[in-house]
């Protein structure tokens, strides 16, 4: 257990108010324990932290758990990028290196399998759950969540990031446009590592067995 002194609270308060997004972002409860495990912080500390956030009106608490008002919320930002993100590789670590660079907290929406099919005409080696967990794992990382089967705009409207970005060949579908387009700022990502794509991999593999 990190042991904090009380005067230095402060330092860990923008911490432990990304912590709590990211329990609301996985539908977590952000209670104080859940935090301090989270945090590797004890509960008296993070009590302290809670209280002086709440006093400065930047969470608030409601039967045991905390979530952020706008104000604590505007005090960082949120990133967002989707994809497929099957067999993990290069291409994929620089993107996400680089989204996290641009942002303070890091949102990965995998595509669910049903969507790939239906867009891509291609079903995923590895199913939901698999590829939401390997990406989880990245450090990088800060949340990773499952698309919407049928709504391409739900997982935004969950998240309500700052900045959504773009690899070099994503478009924004057009659904999310229309609700997002006066709310979020979008960033193309010029990250490409030559023949590092899951296509390429794919048949190169199939190519040597």
């Amino acid at each position: 257990m990190t042991r904090v002194s009380e005067g230095d609270s402060t330092s860990w308060s923008l911490r432990l108010l990304q912590e709590v997004e990211k329990a609301r972002l996985r539908s977590e409860e952000a209670d104080e324990e859940r935090l301090a495990r989270s945090l590797g912080l004890s509960v008296d500390l993070i009590r302290t932290v809670l209280s002086e956030a709440g006093a400065q009106g930047r969470v608030v608490k409601e039967d045991g758990r905390f979530s952020l008002t706008p104000a604590g919320r505007r005090l960082f930002r949120v990133g967002m990028i989707g994809g497929v993100f099957d067999i993990l590789h290069l291409g994929h670590l620089r993107t996400l290196e680089e989204s996290r660079r641009q942002c303070d907290l890091l949102v990965v929406v995998i595509a669910r399998a049903e969507t790939v099919r239906r867009l891509k005409g291609k079903t995923p080696l590895n199913d939901d759950q698999v590829r939401r967990e390997m990406v989880s794992a990245l450090k990088i990382v800060d949340v990773a969540i499952l698309g919407d089967m049928v709504d391409r705009s739900v997982p935004f409207l969950h998240v309500h990031p700052d900045i959504v970005f773009l690899g070099h060949d994503q478009t924004m579908p057009g659904i999310v446009e229309e609700v997002l387009a006066k709310e979020v700022e979008v960033r193309r990502l010029n990250v490409r590592v030559e023949g590092k794509a899951t296509t390429d991999i794919i048949k190169k593999i199939s190519g040597e067995f």
